[in-house]
């Protein structure tokens, strides 16, 4: 019937894709940054975005995750 049965899980919907996408962006600007010789603090930015949105595809973050991931987009003043 054309479809063929996964044997391991796989991406279910656009945003785990984006997110799947945004993770080999991040890991792709992890590697650019090591090859030019970036300062640590600016590689591991990008990793820990890369290993965020993987955690996300997994279901693996918790709530205070996700409002850090809320209130990081914000800038508020005082």
């Amino acid at each position: 019937d054309g479809l063929l049965a996964a044997k391991e899980e796989t991406l279910n919907n656009e945003r785990q894709i984006g997110l799947a996408m945004r993770a080999k962006q991040c890991m792709e600007a992890v590697q650019a940054s090591l090859q030019a010789g970036d300062e640590i603090d600016l590689v591991t930015v990008d990793l820990h975005n890369a290993w965020y949105a993987l955690k996300e595809i997994t279901g693996e973050t918790g709530k205070g995750d996700l409002l850090d991931e809320i209130f990081s987009r914000f800038c508020l003043g005082k």
